[in-house]
């Protein structure tokens, strides 16, 4: 596994554009226009990364950030999502394109959801029983690259 370069890109995108900002995405409910505030955190990365980093998610963040990622500290997920979001976790920056699709209350390969944002590439979803209001997962779209 040699994700490092990609985890690195989207590390600085996601530095530059989302962490301590709030990201507004509205959509029409019946007749009125309501929104949902997105917060990226930088505990949340390994998450989006779909690993778990030796000391910790804020450690993942700090060599990150300067390109000193150990591959001895990285552990992959047994559940096979580590290898899927990493597939596809450059495409983080499609957040940035006006073609977003916002979806209240669903489900989604098992995942229950409140809000599903959907964009060429990626689905993120958020769940209002975590404590903040930061994305939980990343999917492709594409049927062959999913398992249920």
């Amino acid at each position: 596994m040699n994700e490092l370069p990609k985890i690195y890109q989207a590390q600085q995108f996601i530095f530059k554009n989302l962490i301590g900002k709030s990201r507004y995405f509205f959509y029409k409910n019946g007749s009125s226009i309501k929104w949902l505030d997105v917060r990226f955190t930088k505990n949340n990365f390994t998450h989006l990364c779909g690993v778990t980093y030796q000391g910790g998610a804020s450690r993942f963040w700090d060599k990150a950030i300067n390109n000193k990622l150990s591959m001895d500290f990285i552990k992959v997920k047994n559940d096979g999502s580590t290898f899927q979001k990493l597939k596809i976790i450059t495409a983080i920056q499609e957040l940035n394109e006006a073609k977003l699709e916002l979806t209240s209350n669903g489900s989604f390969l098992r995942l229950t959801y409140d809000h599903l944002l959907k964009t060429r590439v990626l689905h993120l979803t958020k769940r209002t029983n975590t404590l903040s209001h930061s994305p939980c997962l990343i999917f492709k779209i594409s049927r062959e690259n999913l398992t249920p």
